[in-house]
């Protein structure tokens, strides 16, 4: 028989202890998700990260394409197709200091897109090659140059080195890519 002054817990003090046990519990079973969501987060960023790097500086390079009056020794300063874009860019090119400009690609290969960069000099010489993937496993990509000066304005699945360069770029791979390719649509500085 249990007395007032008798060592031990008290029902009441029992169930108080069980529900603080089972609020830590909660909170632990909490972090312990979200430290593994972080985790998997994680794991996919390295394996995606340089796809994206790549497409970001896809985006950069488009912005600072080169318009045909200012390549005058070297050819076609932009050309697109439906699978298949080229363009010339005098962007800073950190890892080829001793290039006049870059002839970017963009390429649809077997279900892989392609980003190629070639360092050229002022001859048109390639001096160096790097290229890597953007988007795999994602079908087929629809490439499309908007044109303002069309009457109608409207998006062209073509364009030629004649036509200048696009108002707007866009680039398009169905759902299902690795990384996944969301809406991609550029407009490069018609300023320059």
């Amino acid at each position: 028989m249990w007395t007032r002054g008798s060592p031990g817990m008290s029902l009441l003090e029992t169930m108080i202890a069980l529900a603080m046990m089972a609020l830590i519990a909660t909170a632990l079973a909490g972090t312990l998700q979200l430290s593994l969501r972080s985790h998997d987060r994680s794991m996919i960023l390295e394996e995606d990260g340089p796809a994206i790097a790549r497409r970001v500086q896809l985006r950069r390079w488009l912005t600072q394409a080169a318009p045909q009056t200012l390549v005058t020794s070297l050819p076609k300063a932009f050309e697109g197709k439906s699978r298949e874009m080229s363009f010339l860019t005098f962007a800073s090119t950190p890892f080829a200091p001793d290039a006049a400009a870059l002839r970017v690609t963009v390429v649809m290969n077997g279900g892989v897109l392609i980003l190629r960069a070639e360092a050229i000099d002022d001859d048109g010489d390639v001096l160096e090659t790097f290229d890597g993937p953007l988007a795999e496993d994602g079908g087929d990509a629809a490439f499309a140059y908007f044109d303002a000066d069309a009457e109608p304005p409207a998006w062209r699945a073509t364009w030629t080195a004649d036509d200048g360069i696009p108002d707007l770029v866009r680039i398009e791979i169905p759902e299902g890519s690795r990384p996944r390719w969301p809406e991609f649509t550029v407009r490069p500085d018609l300023g320059g």
